[in-house]
């Protein structure tokens, strides 16, 4: 009999989760924040308060060919200011927070639509205290327009542990 156990893998449990920041109509520039801080709530089970990143996909309404950085905070970034099309300046009493960047660079146009996304990731987070929130900013590496005010929406696909 051999002396070790074996355990079949088991699936963690997904979730996804959808934010629509409120954004300009008026040119971006790169570097820009687009929609101010992004709140993710009810990210984890129970109080686990851990789990994975899987992918990040922001939608737009409007064509678009800039792509989009987002950046994860662990917990509320709340010494920086995040102003919907103006540069996005991070304190550095806040990136100790960051857990790490979705490059949605592969874009797919649409018809008169886009969607801009990051696949195949595995950005691990851990929350503390039983928290189950995450914090996000979007950042364009590009000059889009954007055709309304609620013209993208971003959904964020997590693993949970």
């Amino acid at each position: 009999m051999p002396d070790y156990f074996y355990e079949p893998a088991r699936a963690l449990p997904a979730k996804a989760l959808t934010a629509t920041p409120t954004v300009s109509t008026s040119a971006y520039t790169s570097g820009d924040n687009v929609g101010g801080k992004i709140t993710l709530s009810d990210v984890c089970r129970g109080q686990m308060g851990s789990g994975l990143i899987q992918s990040v996909v922001i939608t737009s309404k409007s064509a678009q060919t800039a792509t989009f950085d987002v950046v994860f905070f662990n917990s509320d970034p709340s010494g920086s200011t995040f102003t919907d099309n103006a540069a996005q300046a991070i304190v550095d009493a806040d990136l100790s927070k960051i857990i790490g960047v979705a490059q949605c660079s592969t874009v797919v146009a649409l018809a008169a639509e886009s969607i801009h996304q990051a696949t195949g990731l595995a950005l691990p987070f851990a929350l503390s205290g039983g928290a189950t929130t995450l914090y996000a900013a979007i950042i364009v590496r590009g000059t889009p327009t954007l055709g309304s005010t609620s013209d993208i929406w971003v959904s964020v696909r997590v693993l949970q542990d």
